[in-house]
């Protein structure tokens, strides 16, 4: 099974320290451990996930898009690295399975059960949530 990998950082701070390296390798671990060969390695460096029109995060649904069926799963490091909208993660994960790519979080428990859902859902909320307090202050 292929798979591709999807990061992001906000701020130059992050992308100056370690965050961007332990995204990555923490995703590579996961594909390691669950035999998924990555094909590539897509990164937004500062970029805010208030929005969905990130260069690398088009970059990689056009990718998936265009090598379907070449690609069965996205992993990222957390939800909140996908989108701080729940509209935008959802229509994300979206546009993502119409090439039946499956989003995969390597440090939560996501899935597609009952469970996984609700909790994916929580996830999602809470990232949109602390993004509107952060803009509230």
């Amino acid at each position: 099974m292929n798979a591709v990998i999807y990061c992001r950082v906000s701020s130059k701070e992050q992308v100056e320290g370690t965050s961007l390296d332990s995204q990555e390798r923490a995703c590579k671990d996961y594909a390691a451990k669950n035999k998924l060969d990555v094909l590539q390695v897509f990164t937004d460096r500062g970029e805010s996930a208030k929005f969905a029109d990130r260069p690398q995060l088009l970059e990689m649904i056009a990718y998936c898009r265009k090598r379907k069926p070449s690609v069965q799963r996205v992993l990222i490091w957390k939800v909140d690295r996908l989108a701080r909208n729940v509209g935008d993660h959802f229509n994300i994960k979206a546009s993502l399975l119409k090439h039946d790519v499956r989003v995969v979080s390597v440090t939560e428990p996501i899935d597609a059960n009952p469970e996984g859902k609700l909790l994916e859902t929580i996830l999602a909320g809470f990232a949109q949530f602390d993004n509107d307090i952060r803009a509230a202050r």
